[in-house]
């Protein structure tokens, strides 16, 4: 749903052609990712580009293939599924000669203290990564004291936040 609202939130500010790039798309976590931003473009766009999705191994040079996405695609909105790639898009938008958020907004998962690391400081989407590791370690003590076995067919959702710097237009909780 996170993924969902900010595609919504982007075309909000006139956003018309958003890009999401992820390096975990065959994890579970960024298929869920993926779904939600394939949802909110059948939704808000009445269609769907699967080349506005950019999926990134491990083995890939990421610098040249979020280069060459910017370039092909015309995005004026990117969400990266993780930070580093966000940051990436950040830097190498910039290289382009694109002026962050006039021209291009971005918007990352992950650690608000990543951000940092490109200029203007990437928007962040929290995951509240305290919860995920407070439940993660409850799970994990669970399965070593054999109280279930296999996986949990429950979901577990954590809540996120949207931490707005200058990397997307309208206010911001970012002076710099």
């Amino acid at each position: 749903q996170t993924i969902y609202n900010e595609v919504e939130n982007l075309y909000k500010q006139g956003r018309r052609k958003i890009g999401f790039i992820s390096t975990i798309h065959d994890l579970n976590v960024g298929k869920f990712r993926a779904n939600g931003f394939r949802k909110a473009s059948f939704d808000l766009f009445g269609s769907f580009d699967k080349n506005l999705i950019l999926k990134i191994s491990k083995s890939d040079d990421k610098h040249k293939k979020i280069k060459n996405f910017i370039k092909k695609n015309g995005v004026d909105a990117v969400i990266s599924a993780d930070i580093i790639c966000g940051v990436i898009t950040v830097n190498i938008a910039r290289s382009l000669g694109l002026t962050i958020p006039d021209q291009l907004s971005v918007v990352g998962f992950g650690d608000n203290t990543i951000s940092d690391y490109s200029t203007p400081r990437l928007s962040v989407i929290e995951q509240n990564g305290n919860q995920i590791g407070s439940r993660s370690v409850d799970l994990l003590v669970d399965r070593m004291n054999s109280k279930w076995f296999g996986l949990n067919k429950n979901l577990n959702v954590f809540s996120t936040e949207i931490i707005p710097t200058n990397s997307i237009p309208g206010e911001s909780k970012d002076n710099t």
